[in-house]
């Protein structure tokens, strides 16, 4: 049985443990103490996850509503994400560019990200088409 477990209650990760690992858990950015749960919530985010796995290595146990979450967060954007992080084309708008629509399907997979492409790439209309693609 591990000494830290995290588990999915909502839209937030819980972690329970003992009082020692307290300082070690604290040490995890997006930690709020629930006094009434005695358990400490984080935002249920991919970030959060690979950050709590990072600082507690060994000592953390992912319960099953946590771990489907992240298994379907792995398969439907992440891998996505990363095989589009890199492409320099993709099906889409023949109005854009070719790495136009590559952004384009990343912001789509990604749901929630930075586009920080150099000045004059055409980022406005990247958004453009991204709004109009959700």
């Amino acid at each position: 049985m591990p000494d830290i477990v995290a588990e999915r209650d909502g839209s937030r990760i819980v972690v329970t443990s003992s009082y020692r690992h307290k300082d070690l858990v604290k040490q995890v950015p997006g930690h709020r103490w629930d006094a009434t749960a005695k358990a400490w919530r984080f935002p249920l985010t991919w970030t959060a996850c690979v950050q709590l796995r990072a600082v507690l290595g060994d000592l953390l146990g992912v319960g099953p509503g946590l771990d489907a979450w992240a298994r379907e967060e792995q398969a439907s954007r992440i891998s996505t994400c990363l095989a589009l992080r890199e492409a320099e084309d993709a099906p889409g708008d023949g109005r854009l560019r070719p790495y136009q629509r590559a952004c384009v399907a990343f912001l789509v997979a990604a749901e929630s990200a930075l586009c920080a492409d150099e000045m004059g790439l055409g980022k406005t209309a990247e958004a453009i088409f991204t709004v109009v693609s959700c």
